[in-house]
């Protein structure tokens, strides 16, 4: 019996709720990364000491700084494909509308037998470009209202600076 993890596709894009407990944890261990200026070592079960690779520490010390704000973090493998499902969930639209995306030509995607797969790469570009996309009509919009006399706003107030 292998003891490795295995994590599944849903893993990927379920979030994980951070107990209170846990988040003064995590300032802690942010404050005592920054702090010590040096690299972490992992311990392994039988207590042999192996000093992380700084990549992997820098990463470690990201996550954490995330998670002592209070953010959301996801860690994706890039080679994985998501499923329609996972993928328009992560977009916070429905599957149906998703697949219309992808077949439209607006997301890349493969397939495996007769399911559809998108890479997370060809998906944040599209949430990327999408988001970029929103802003500049969001923008528009404001920059309409003011000049059709809502006051002495200027568009840096309405972009919560």
């Amino acid at each position: 019996m292998s003891t490795q993890a295995t994590f599944l596709p849903d893993a990927i894009v379920s979030p994980v709720d951070v107990p209170e407990v846990e988040q003064r944890e995590i300032i802690e261990l942010y404050r005592n990364a920054v702090l010590a200026g040096s690299y972490a070592q992992l311990t392994s079960p039988t207590g042999e000491s192996l000093t992380l690779p700084a990549s992997v520490y820098r990463l470690l010390v990201r996550i954490l700084k995330d998670l002592s704000e209070g953010a959301s973090v996801a860690v994706f493998q890039e080679r994985h494909g998501l499923t329609t499902a996972q993928a328009a969930r992560m977009l916070g639209m429905s599957r149906q509308f998703f697949v219309n995306l992808v077949e439209g030509g607006e997301i890349p995607y493969t397939k495996v037998g007769t399911h559809r797969r998108v890479s997370v790469k060809d998906l944040l570009i599209y949430k990327s470009k999408r988001d970029r996309s929103r802003r500049a009509a969001l923008d528009l919009m404001v920059q309409s209202e003011i000049e059709a006399g809502a006051g002495d706003a200027t568009l840096d107030d309405y972009a919560g600076k």
